[in-house]
């Protein structure tokens, strides 16, 4: 990974530490010895792992590899991905995408390349990465709320977007 990609990626990193303290959250970025171990991006929620990317354009396949690996190393039951899509400001993240992993399909399912139109036209949606596995995506205020509502996370509501 060149400069200009680390420099992003530790750019939305600090973004998402940002956003999740403006909920109440005590998250910090995890140390890079810890990532290298593949323990996620973010720490501060204990049995979640947070995975976060800047990416041009979706890779679920090679992101839910990651998660997965950073699940296992943790111990973790949970986790998500904070993808920064195309066009949507670095501090917006509220306005991110949130892919979670899910065991069967619930929802319309969509190409992944629709992602970023998908979400912002319709809301949240099921898709089917690789042959039999599926996630979940949705803007990342509405996977807040919904970790909040779970007890996942306990969150200050009132930052989030109505």
């Amino acid at each position: 990974m060149g400069a200009m990609s680390r420099r992003k990626g530790a750019t939305a990193e600090r973004a998402v530490v940002s956003y999740l303290r403006s909920l109440g959250v005590p998250a910090d970025r995890t140390s890079r010895g810890a990532d290298v171990h593949g323990m996620g991006d973010i720490d501060g929620i204990p049995g979640l792992v947070i995975e976060v990317k800047a990416a041009k354009s979706p890779a679920p396949a090679a992101w839910l590899d990651q998660l997965d690996a950073g699940m296992a190393a943790a111990a973790a039951r949970r986790g998500v991905v904070m993808w920064k899509p195309p066009g949507v400001a670095m501090g917006a993240v509220g306005l991110w995408l949130a892919v979670t992993p899910m065991s069967h399909p619930t929802s319309r399912r969509v190409p992944a390349t629709r992602w970023p139109m998908e979400a912002a036209a319709r809301g949240p949606f099921v898709t089917r990465v690789g042959a039999d596995r599926f996630v979940y995506v949705r803007e990342v205020d509405r996977w807040a709320y919904q970790a909040h509502r779970s007890g996942l996370i306990d969150i200050d509501l009132s930052p989030l977007r109505s």
